[in-house]
């Protein structure tokens, strides 16, 4: 810590010059800026890909080695929100017949659950990055949810659900007519931990 005693040289004109003329100052040239930051990125970059892969590896792993995984379960990595990065999707069947979706992502090194336990039989991510989940009833009165996302806060939020309201079958026909990237038949890989080494990397 310094004190008042510890200033000894007054402020004037020719001792600021002394004091400029003392520092030294790397030639510009020997900065290679771009090369430098190239290599903060990279490495960051780099380091945030085997994050999140990890963080879906042990969400993988957690689930066969849980008292639940006498269900079936199968998963997709597929970059549904176009930042580039794939999110983890998985898919299980229960009671021989209801299927299920989840869909996790990465955000700033946690794993958020995006979409938990909806409906996978009407299932369909657009191109848009729009995301439909539901099931059909035999009295035409098909239960949906639909989701859209926010680059903003990195998350998908539930645009619309309906069922029974009057305008709802038409709204969801509507959706069914987008054009499609992804459905429940593509999440077909079976979850095995052999399967996640090959998706993930050992």
């Amino acid at each position: 810590i310094l004190s008042s005693d510890d200033i000894v040289n007054r402020v004037n004109p020719d001792r600021i010059k002394e004091a400029v003329d003392a520092m030294e100052v790397p030639d510009i040239d020997d900065i290679d800026i771009e090369e430098d930051n190239k290599s903060k990125n990279s490495g960051d970059k780099n380091s945030k890909n085997e994050d999140y892969k990890e963080r879906y590896r042990k969400r993988l792993t957690n689930i066969i080695d849980s008292a639940d995984y006498k269900d079936e379960y199968w998963f997709k990595l597929a970059d549904i929100t176009g930042d580039n990065r794939d999110e983890l999707i998985i898919k299980r069947i229960y009671d021989e017949s209801n299927y299920y979706v989840d869909i996790y992502s990465v955000v700033d090194g946690k794993l958020y659950l995006y979409i938990y336990g909806e409906y996978g039989e009407l299932f369909r991510v657009f191109d848009d990055n729009s995301v439909l989940c539901g099931r059909e009833h035999s009295n035409n009165k098909n239960e949906f949810e639909y989701y859209k996302y926010n680059k903003d806060i990195s998350r998908l939020y539930m645009e619309k659900a309906g069922q029974y309201r009057e305008g709802d079958i038409d709204y969801l026909n509507k959706l069914l007519e987008k054009k499609v990237k992804l459905t429940l038949d593509d999440i077909n890989t079976e979850l095995t931990y052999d399967n996640i080494d090959t998706a993930l990397g050992k």
